[in-house]
């Protein structure tokens, strides 16, 4: 017996002994074939029922020519057929020429619009938030707050909706000009305060008042008005897709004769009738006699070419020449003829002509 104990405290060491030695294990066997499919689990509940995916559509595409007609007009507009967009598609005329630099410039300011690939001409959402909500709302202006003005900062105009289309058609700077001040130079033809400089001469402002025999009444006419505004008389009820309406256009034709479309000033609580149409009280006769006979004189004094254009001619000139020009060519881009603020207009055109007589005299 006392023989045994040792043998088995042996056989237990080596035991021990043995297992401290086993090897690294080795690697894993490939994995075995997918097992085969469970049974199939029970069907949940029903989730909520889906929203028509063309509820919101209808709200504007219904079976009407409600939309048809606006984008027939449209293509009618000068914005459509002549913005300019293609040339136009660089800095400096980009934020308001192509589509995509106006809304550049509503998000980042002026200057925020650049060349782009594929311009596009303004359109239903350079104007409108097209496709954004999917509803009617849709069709709201995407600018209504009044106008800070690029040429006079800090000086804002409020035509109420009309402030989309101020937000573009406002003069450019033509830098510091001073009526009896130092000289000024025109340095190029197309010098100026650009086309269409309309949100200065609604608002009353804008030009140089030379002293002479009319008191000047500045400010807006009831024309630009924030009641009244740009789309009470453009965006009248349209004439097919020629006035009117999405147009923006004031005349029309009619048995080869220039029809004026009065339609919004008839309405608007303005005038009860106008047999002579836009020239009321012969506005844009008296306007359109005065633009001639500035440019005569202006044409004496050099700074303008010969007719029948009206470009400066490059140079240096006394400051009250240049404002002499520069009220000539604002009223003429103006293209109104004077109805988009007749006192204003036809006063600065007058002491302005009295002004440029004195010069040619003296």
């Amino acid at each position: 017996m006392k023989k045994r104990i040792p043998l088995l405290a042996g056989a237990a060491l080596l035991a021990f002994a043995l297992a401290g030695c086993e090897g690294p294990m080795g690697p894993s066997g490939p994995a075995g074939a997918t097992g085969a499919a469970g049974p199939t689990g029970p069907a949940g509940p029903a989730g909520p029922a889906g929203k028509d995916g063309n509820s919101t559509c209808v709200q504007c595409h219904v079976n009407d020519t409600e939309m048809f007609a606006r984008e027939m007009e449209y293509e009618g507009s000068v914005h459509f057929n002549g913005g300019n967009y293609a040339y136009g598609n660089r800095s400096g005329c980009a934020d308001c020429h192509t589509h995509q630099g106006f809304l550049a410039r509503l998000a980042g300011g002026w200057g925020a619009g650049t060349a782009v690939d594929d311009p596009a001409p303004q359109n239903c959402r350079t104007c409108h938030h097209i496709h954004e909500t999917y509803t009617r709302a849709d069709y709201a202006l995407r600018a209504q707050d009044p106008v800070d003005l690029l040429r006079f900062p800090g000086t804002t105009v409020d035509f109420g909706k009309g402030n989309l289309c101020a937000s573009c058609h406002q003069q450019r700077d033509v830098g510091t000009i001073t009526l009896g001040g130092p000289d000024v130079a025109i340095t190029s033809t197309h010098y100026g305060t650009h086309h269409s400089p309309v949100a200065e001469v609604m608002g009353g402002l804008g030009l140089f008042e030379f002293p002479g025999s009319q008191t000047i009444a500045g400010g807006p006419f009831i024309h630009g008005s924030s009641t009244v505004g740009c789309p009470t008389c453009h965006m009248a009820a349209g004439y097919g897709n020629e006035a009117g309406g999405h147009t923006l256009n004031m005349t029309y034709e009619e048995h080869g004769s220039e029809v004026d479309n009065t339609t919004g000033c008839m309405t608007s609580g303005c005038h009860s009738s106008m047999p002579d149409g836009f020239n009321q009280g012969h506005i844009q006769s008296q306007v359109t006699n005065q633009l001639d006979s500035l440019a005569v004189l202006l044409r004496k004094l050099g700074a303008m070419s010969p007719a029948p254009s009206t470009s400066p001619i490059p140079g240096t000139y006394k400051a009250d020449i240049v404002a002499g020009y520069i009220n000539f060519q604002t009223v003429n881009e103006d293209k109104s003829e004077g109805v988009h603020n007749p006192p204003y207009i036809t006063q600065v055109l007058q002491n302005t002509i009295e002004a440029m007589g004195a010069l040619v005299g003296g």
